[in-house]
């Protein structure tokens, strides 16, 4: 796919994956489409842009061949994610929903099968399409099907997406209501799939004494202003909170949390430091989710204050202790914060190890894209690089720059940057392996250590700081 002939180099072949997921049948439109032009990467955007070429064509090829009663059936069920038989069959109207799935996955490469044994996925493409069509349906009619998503949801125990749904519906006091709820789902959902579009959205349409009444919705909006490297709204936000009456100490201790995490984001480590601080022993938090997240924040700033075995040994004690029920996603970031240790001790094989399990395992549950799948592969394309490895590095951030960029602390897109550029470097020196790694262990985690900036070779002996 990524032959010189057809000029695709590596970060187009990531998009053009990303893109189709991998399907056959797009990437063989794709490939189609942009085989003929010269600039693949340009026509590539095209092609990414909502209406591009690429699903016009998936419009008129394929959903063109479909009965027109299918069609309309699988244009209901593309606000699901994932589907359900029996909740295509309440959002599709039918009686028959089990048997149109199990044909179309058969007949048409629209339908694939999930990981969870009674349910579907459609694919990207083909539901960005479908839901377009979604979008011509009279507004109260696209409401009513978002209201008995929403309630079909709820009878069966999975309040966090009916939350979304039911926000959909104009449903917003039940919407409020359901994500309070669930707000251990709801806050993980903010942080593992970005959700800040309908953050904003709920925050815009609810009166401000409506969002006052209820302080934990007003957390996990504080939490995804944080996370999304908004920290001024997060703190005007927190503030809200804390001026409210009888404010305890958990909610004192969270709010910290969230600061602090903002400060982060915005490389301002010793303010997340002072924040942390007051509160590093005996949080007074009974939230599970909330004690892995501070155990996961203290563990990072003993590594920032330069003991990456204490803080090895902190994250390893907090998830022995951690319960079982906590999310994969806080899992996954206590074990980069192992790996991130090891960097530092420029121990780079457990590293490696570590961190290529960490990507597999984001990859597949949360995407290639998304924000922590982009940070640990910049931090293992660094650490690849030292094993004179660089088209595995490039590979690693191959279509994944933008999101360094926007989400990724400012470590990671340090490294990702000095990696690229160490390589074009040592091409046009005709060597190999100038080395980041006095960028990661020395200059990687913080402005405390001072990064070369001319680029220049570094042992992992001797390392720059």
């Amino acid at each position: 796919m990524a032959g010189s002939d057809a000029g695709i180099d590596s970060d187009t072949a990531a998009r053009l994956h990303e893109l189709t997921e991998g399907w056959p049948l797009g990437l063989q439109l794709a490939l189609t489409l942009i085989g003929e032009v010269p600039d693949p990467g340009a026509e590539l955007s095209i092609l990414s842009a909502h209406g591009g070429r690429l699903r016009e064509h998936l419009v008129s090829r394929l959903l063109a061949n479909l009965a027109p009663s299918d069609l309309d059936f699988l244009t209901r069920i593309a606000i699901l994610d994932p589907l359900h038989p029996e909740l295509c069959g309440v959002v599709g109207e039918v009686d028959d929903a089990q048997e149109r799935l199990e044909r179309m996955s058969l007949d048409t490469p629209i339908l694939i099968a999930s990981e969870q044994c009674d349910w579907l996925r459609m694919h990207t493409l083909a539901r960005d399409a479908l839901r377009k069509r979604f979008a011509g349906f009279p507004v109260d009619k696209q409401k009513e099907l978002h209201a008995r998503a929403a309630q079909w949801l709820v009878d069966h125990g999975q309040v966090e997406p009916a939350a979304w749904h039911a926000l959909e519906a104009g449903l917003h006091e039940q919407a409020c209501e359901l994500a309070e709820r669930s707000l251990h789902d709801f806050i993980t959902t903010v942080m593992t799939r970005g959700r800040l579009g309908t953050m904003t959205e709920w925050l815009s349409l609810l009166p401000p004494a409506a969002l006052d009444r209820r302080p934990r919705l007003l957390l996990a909006a504080a939490w995804a202003m944080a996370l999304s490297q908004r920290d001024v709204e997060a703190r005007q936000l927190v503030d809200r909170i804390l001026a409210q009456p009888g404010v305890g100490d958990a909610v004192r201790c969270e709010c910290a949390l969230i600061l602090s995490g903002a400060a982060f984001f915005a490389d301002d480590p010793d303010r997340a430091a002072a924040l942390h601080a007051p509160w590093a022993k005996d949080p007074p938090l009974r939230d599970p989710l909330l004690r892995q997240i501070h155990a996961n924040r203290t563990a990072f700033c003993t590594l920032l204050e330069g003991d990456p075995a204490l803080a090895r040994l902190q994250q390893r004690q907090a998830s022995r202790h951690a319960a079982n029920a906590l999310p994969s996603y806080l899992e996954l970031w206590g074990e980069f914060h192992v790996a991130m240790t090891h960097v530092w001790e420029i121990q780079m094989q457990p590293a490696e190890r570590s961190l290529h399990s960490i990507l597999g395992r984001a990859e597949s549950e949360l995407g290639r894209r998304n924000p922590f799948a982009c940070q640990v592969a910049a931090l293992l394309a660094a650490v690849v690089w030292e094993r004179n490895a660089p088209a595995e590095s490039i590979t690693l951030l191959a279509n994944r720059l933008d999101v360094i960029e926007r989400t990724a602390l400012p470590a990671c897109l340090l490294l990702a940057y000095r990696t690229l550029a160490s390589i074009e470097i040592s091409r046009g020196a005709g060597t190999a392996g100038t080395g980041a790694v006095g960028g990661i262990a020395c200059g990687g985690f913080g402005p405390r250590f001072g990064a070369n900036p001319r680029l220049e070779p570094v042992r992992p002996s001797t390392p720059a700081c």
